[in-house]
């Protein structure tokens, strides 16, 4: 056991100071002057995006002989973390580092180097579980048992090596060291599904990662708990076995991974028969550890802020002295500031992870797993474009019929980036030739095109994943007039063939110019009517959002171009939800009505007129929205 005593003998210049409540015990990126090993009382780490911001708490230790500053014995000297004293009182056996203490960095008690590894251990323990603070209960967990599955391979010492040179963990390690390790390791083949270990037992030895994914999460009750995935060729797992400690998560192979592995008994046998080998290989697992907390407090205060961005600028922030000025990482930040630079951002990080420094690539790696919602964002709204170009981007006219399908055919594509509920499909009447109608929701500000053009995303879906996937046509919409300046709705619009309509958003014009238009829209809605397209029409003329008073008040054009056409069509109501969000913030939600003839609905009544029913069925239709609202 630790204690004053024992520390004395190893470090005789060493003093007890006794702590008071807040006070300083060490600031991130400042020279590390002393390493305190806390014996009494606790100590909180915390983190500050920025100077004066309030502190954000994300972990507290308690007494144990927790060493404080150890990564000073490494290049670049400076601390990792803010540590501040979080009892009333705390005491701290001091050790003060000046350059005649060589002895600091020529210890050679192995039992030292593994009893930090232990308590940094712990530490990294609470900074997973101190997650528990911030996550809601998951409904979604289910109490099951997993199979260990792999297959071992043999292979050739050689062939290892290389692996192990390029690895963030052995890169200063011997190249006769290297063999040793390489003779011991053989390779476990894994599919998606399996796990490698579980949770709260021990691993059965080291595992380092060739090729693949590896998700690292403990189930604590009905919360789910994470580490960051191992993805980075040459990362180690599976190490808590090294210093006789059980394993914080289960690892999950995500997809078909392949990994190197060494038996924990073989490796004992190597570090107790060479010491200079095993305090390397110990002062190595103290860099890891050190590593995965610091990542642990990420993962807390990007789960605590929601914000991946303003995380990802922390990070970056925080190993500022770790990695070089010319370093491409300073860019990140603020190329995500802007969507139209984000893709140069993921361009960035991908190199990183096959060129970088082994600092680099984990920073890489982080910010990509940080960045998962933002790249399938980046990648959706490149299928926006598409479905944009799809249309206007054509050197030969085809007509309005086929460009609608190759439209259909990319908007299809582009739903395959969120996910979404449909309802009501048995309503749809067996054959087209009807009107269908929606309440119509804003678009997010975020899927504008450069060309400041908004692609309506509930009426494209109704196109593509109804009326073309049961009728085989998508359909004809309404759409508005643009105005003068709107060139790219014009050229969008236009090439569709669809049917103009005003609205309060097009420019104003001349009442003439209005009348003809509302009659061209009725002799074109009636003649495709007659011909078997179906018309997608939005009666409320402008768009909302899910959280306002939903629909807005009802136009009677639709409603009139069906009583007007005979034979007379149906209207099929069509709710939607959640088309104005983000793609990662809501579920889409689209539910088919029961259609109906006007002339027959219970609500029409043929001497109060249009109307009168247009007005009763908008209250009809709110209520549907509501309920729809209420159940999902």
């Amino acid at each position: 056991m630790i204690n004053s005593a024992v520390l004395k003998r190893y470090f005789p210049d060493g003093t007890c100071v006794e702590l008071t409540k807040d006070t300083l015990v060490c600031h991130i990126h400042k020279k590390v002057e002393y390493i305190h090993w806390l014996l009494a009382g606790s100590v909180r780490f915390y983190v500050a995006l920025n100077e004066g911001d309030p502190e954000i708490e994300v972990c507290q230790f308690t007494g144990q002989a927790l060493p404080i500053g150890w990564n000073g014995l490494n290049p670049p000297g400076r601390h990792t973390k803010n540590v501040l004293v979080a009892s009333e009182r705390a005491t701290f056996f001091r050790v003060e580092l000046h350059a005649y203490h060589t002895f600091l960095h020529t210890l050679t008690d192995v039992n030292l180097h593994i009893h930090v590894c232990k308590k940094q251990f712990l530490l990294l323990k609470k900074a997973v579980l101190n997650q528990q603070s911030i996550l809601p209960p998951d409904s979604a967990i289910k109490t099951q048992d997993h199979d260990h599955h792999y297959d071992s391979v043999a292979q050739q010492p050689q062939a290892i090596m290389g692996l192990l040179k390029r690895s963030p963990f052995f890169e200063f390690f011997e190249d006769t060291e290297l063999m040793l390790i390489a003779k011991q390791a053989v390779r476990r083949e894994y599919r998606p599904d399996d796990v490698v270990f579980q949770q709260d037992t021990f691993s059965d030895g080291l595992y380092i990662l060739i090729e693949g994914n590896i998700r690292m999460e403990r189930i604590e009750h009905t919360q789910r708990l994470s580490q960051w995935p191992i993805s980075d060729q040459g990362f180690i797992f599976g190490w808590p076995c090294m210093i006789a400690e059980k394993e914080i998560c289960t690892a999950y192979v995500v997809r078909r991974t392949s990994t190197y592995f060494i038996e924990n008994t073989r490796l004992n046998s190597l570090l107790k028969s060479d010491n200079s080998f095993a305090l390397r290989f110990y002062t190595r697992l103290n860099w890891l550890v050190d590593n995965h907390i610091n990542a642990a407090f990420i993962r807390f205060l990007s789960l605590h802020f929601n914000a991946n961005q303003l995380t990802i600028q922390y990070l970056i922030e925080s190993y500022q002295t770790q990695i070089k000025a010319s370093s491409e990482l300073h860019q990140i930040p603020h190329l995500l500031k802007h969507r139209t630079t984000k893709y140069l951002a993921f361009e960035i990080l991908h190199q990183l992870i096959e060129v970088g420094t082994s600092r680099e690539r984990r920073i890489a790696s982080i910010c990509l797993d940080l960045l998962r919602a933002e790249k399938q964002e980046m990648l959706f709204l490149r299928h926006l474009q598409e479905v944009y170009e799809v249309v206007t981007d054509t050197n030969r006219e085809p007509d309005a019929a086929e460009t609608r399908k190759a439209c259909s055919a990319a908007v299809r594509r582009l739903c395959t980036f969120f996910d979404y509920q449909m309802e009501g499909w048995h309503h749809l009447p067996d054959k087209p030739g009807h009107i269908f109608i929606y309440n119509h929701l804003l678009n997010h500000p975020d899927y504008t095109l450069n060309n400041n053009f908004q692609i309506t995303l509930e009426s494209h879906f109704i196109s593509a994943m109804i009326l073309d996937v049961k009728y085989g046509d998508p359909g004809i919409r309404t759409v508005r007039i643009g105005r003068s300046r709107e060139f790219a709705h014009q050229d969008y619009y236009e090439k569709l063939g669809y049917i103009n309509v005003f609205t309060k958003e097009s420019d104003s014009t001349d009442t003439n110019k209005r009348d003809a238009a509302r009659n061209h829209f009725f002799d074109t809605a009636k003649a495709f009517l007659l011909d078997g397209y179906n018309i997608i029409i939005s009666p409320e003329g402008t768009s909302y959002r899910t959280e306002d008073d939903i629909p807005g008040e009802f136009k009677p054009g639709a409603f009139r171009l069906a009583l007007e056409t005979d034979p007379e069509p149906m209207i099929v109501p069509i709710v939607m939800l959640y088309f104005d969000k983000r793609i990662h913030e809501a579920k889409r939600y689209c539910e088919i009505l029961k259609p109906f003839k006007i002339s027959e609905h219970p609500l029409f009544d043929q001497k109060l007129g249009i109307t009168d029913f247009v007005n009763k069925y908008r209250s009809a239709f709110k209520q549907e929205l509501e309920q729809a609202k209420r159940k999902l």
